[in-house]
């Protein structure tokens, strides 16, 4: 794949890079449905420069009355060689109440 990337107040950098991912999923049916849904992402500078990126999303989703559920969404990012300035890694956690038509 080929990427484009700018850091806020720096020039931008164009590089190659080779992609895996690994997807796992697990649901069930029925009154209580789940979903459980994972990703994950790695992507290797092929360039001169020595970099790896990950990307790790679990998703969980879990109905408990009628069309509403709840949820809880997790993602983590790293980079092996940010900027100096710049932090490694990246954690956020989403909880949420829903309703689905």
């Amino acid at each position: 794949m080929y990427t484009h990337e700018q850091f806020q107040g720096e020039s931008g950098d164009n590089r190659a890079e080779a992609q895996t991912l690994l997807e796992w999923d697990y649901f069930t049916f029925g009154g209580n449905e789940t979903d459980l849904s994972n990703t994950f992402q790695v992507y290797y500078n092929l360039g001169s420069e020595w970099r790896t990126r990950m990307e790790l999303a679990t998703n969980f989703r879990r109905k408990f009355f009628k069309d509403f559920y709840w949820s809880v969404n997790l993602l983590e990012s790293f980079d092996s060689a940010p900027p100096s300035d710049q932090k490694k890694n990246d954690v956020s956690i989403n909880l949420a109440l829903g309703w689905s038509f």
